[in-house]
């Protein structure tokens, strides 16, 4: 089954915001049942106070899912590098809340969504470009790996991103190092073997005029 977090969110947080309204949207919908019975029966499924105050707990920890994908995934400009540290929040926020009296109606359920993170997170180790990505980002570099990952981890990553580098580079230009810079030609030799070309051209031109009959 599909797992949309995001979208459960907005529909969660909406339902706990506006719980007035859906309380009586329940009850007029009872009023219009054709029996007693059934009035009763629809009037039964009206959230209760604690029940509400569940949706409202349940709608935060859903935030932390929204948060980690609005986070990753924009069209305002690449997120990859942001992959990591968001998996890694989310994951351990949700580890967290599975053990706090708090959540403990939640357990299971946060329980399974970490499960299913570290699905994810382990899925990246695929693919070099999202720790790359992190290195190579201005703004961060190699912080949150030297913040959140330990001194091993961070060393084995950068030792890493040096072998991937060299690997890389060797393949481009060989073991002669760096590509020798092209030559800069200046303006006026360009103007100079241009004129000179056109020359040729027009002298071709004449000859070719004067075998004509």
């Amino acid at each position: 089954m599909p797992i949309r977090w995001s979208s459960t969110y907005v529909m969660i947080d909406q339902a706990e915001k506006k719980k007035e309204y859906v309380d009586t949207f329940v009850y007029e919908l009872g009023l219009w049942q054709p029996t007693s019975e059934k009035c009763d029966q629809v009037v039964l499924m009206k959230l209760t106070a604690d029940e509400w105050k569940c949706v409202g707990l349940f709608a935060s920890l859903l935030a932390h899912a929204d948060n980690a994908q609005q986070n990753f995934s924009s069209d305002a400009g690449p997120t990859i590098h942001l992959a990591l540290p968001a998996l890694e929040a989310l994951h351990n926020v949700w580890d967290l809340h599975a053990i706090q009296s708090k959540y403990s109606v939640f357990s299971t359920g946060l329980k399974k969504g970490a499960e299913k993170i570290s699905e994810y997170y382990e899925q990246t180790a695929d693919s070099d470009a999202y720790t790359m990505v992190m290195l190579l980002d201005p703004s961060s570099k190699d912080s949150h790996f030297k913040k959140y990952w330990g001194s091993d981890l961070h060393a084995e990553a950068l030792k890493h991103a040096e072998k991937i580098f060299k690997t890389h580079h060797l393949e481009m230009y060989g073991d002669g190092g760096d590509p020798a810079s092209p030559k800069k030609i200046s303006k006026i030799g360009k103007l100079l073997r241009e004129l000179s070309s056109n020359e040729g051209e027009e002298h071709d031109e004449d000859e070719v005029a004067d075998q004509s009959p």
